[in-house]
């Protein structure tokens, strides 16, 4: 199995779920616009948390 792949099992494993579904386009991107690892980094765990608290709010609201 592949580091990649086994990645994504980490990321499941770890219930970053935005991260997971998110990754390829990101990957692509990335290297489109030669962005750095902590930019990419940064926008990963950004997107991440903007959906944990879309999530939150939207619990509250049920």
């Amino acid at each position: 199995m592949s580091n990649y792949h086994q990645l994504l099992n980490q990321l499941s494993d770890l219930n970053l779920t935005c991260i997971k579904e998110i990754l390829p386009a990101h990957l692509d991107e990335v290297a489109k616009n030669e962005q750095s690892l902590v930019d990419s980094l940064f926008e990963l765990t950004h997107q991440e948390i903007l959906l944990c608290q879309f999530l939150d709010r939207w619990a509250r609201l049920v």
